[in-house]
């Protein structure tokens, strides 16, 4: 039950224990889109990693590695770990793809 909201919730995204300040890592090569403050989700990040999946990187601390329109490579640090979001999640990380290309699974 998130005690953010006071009730279940779920979402297509994957919700990460991590430490306050620890790396956070682009989960594959791609461009970095879009950086943003949102209200609830605290400093988000969104990251191209081409075919079809975009990588959503949201409670990242306000100092990140990268800007928009940089090009990052798998693993590189984007940013730390931060308590920007109103959720009680360290960070949340959520894949999208387009209707057209499903996931790959390896």
């Amino acid at each position: 039950k998130s005690e953010t909201l006071g009730y279940w919730k779920t979402h297509d995204g994957v919700d990460i224990k991590a430490d306050l300040g620890e790396p956070v890592k682009a989960m594959n090569k791609g461009t970095v889109t879009k950086i943003w403050d949102d209200p609830l989700w605290g400093n988000c990040m969104t990251i191209d990693h081409g075919n079809g999946i975009v990588g959503h990187y949201y409670n990242l601390s306000k100092e990140m590695s990268v800007k928009e329109g940089d090009e990052v490579n798998a693993g590189e640090v984007i940013g730390a770990v931060g308590d920007t979001a109103q959720a009680e999640v360290a960070l949340w990380l959520e894949k999208e793809r387009s209707v057209d290309r499903p996931y790959r699974v390896y």
